[in-house]
């Protein structure tokens, strides 16, 4: 579900999709996590701070992309569904890191489920008639970083989840197509962008929506199950 199917739906789709469709359709990941743990898994309840949470965040993705989404000529189309199954399939994924890594390492958990998923992914490609192009050593340097950015990341991701309902981790994703609105900032120059009254605007709102499903409940609920 979660190397396997996330990836290689998502990456088909966003080969088929703008970038800003993709932003905004990832965005609506938080959401569908939250639905799969009430209603699929029973994980937690269902409250309004959760929902209104979930919805100021992704209203923040659609603040940063929306205008340039409905300018678009683009029909949503075959990418756009496969990125938002990809969002079902992280969301599933997320349900299972929760339940194992309440019995099993969850670094160890990482490990295995990126090595199988890895070579299911390599072998899919093979049989598809994909090839792995000999590349200048910087090149294979680069393959290994962003291989050690996802293994770390998901390893953190599990520890995570073992200790945190899915809904207060999951709402943190909002924060990632504006965190890359900063990080071009940083590293591509694009300041214009990244502090442009759009791109605040809807951080204001990504940090809203994440305050409001992280606070705690009101004390008059004890029972409240979170």
């Amino acid at each position: 579900f979660q190397t396997f199917g996330q990836y290689f739906l998502y990456y088909l789709g966003v080969s088929k999709a703008s970038g800003v469709s993709s932003a905004v359709i990832t965005g609506t990941g938080a959401f569908i996590s939250l639905l799969m743990a009430v209603y699929v898994f029973r994980y937690e309840q269902m409250t309004s701070r959760k929902a209104a949470g979930c919805l100021a965040g992704f209203a923040g993705i659609l603040v940063m992309n929306g205008a340039a989404l409905f300018q678009s000529d683009v029909a949503c189309g075959g990418g756009e569904l496969l990125i938002l199954i990809s969002q079902v399939f992280s969301a599933v994924s997320a349900a299972f890191i929760k339940k194992f890594t309440q019995s099993q390492s969850a670094v160890m958990l990482s490990g295995w489920q990126f090595a199988a998923g890895g070579l299911a992914l390599a072998a899919s490609g093979l049989l598809a008639g994909g090839s792995i192009p000999a590349g200048s050593l910087s090149g294979w340097a680069v393959i290994l970083y962003l291989a050690f950015v996802s293994a770390a990341a998901y390893t953190l991701w599990g520890l995570l989840l073992r200790e945190y309902p899915l809904s207060r981790v999951g709402i943190y994703n909002c924060l990632i197509p504006v965190a890359g609105v900063f990080w071009s900032a940083a590293l591509l120059q694009e300041t214009a962008q990244a502090f442009s009254p759009r791109t605040l605007a809807a951080m204001g709102l990504v940090v809203f929506g994440v305050w409001l499903v992280n606070r705690p409940a009101p004390s008059g609920n004890p029972g409240q199950k979170e």
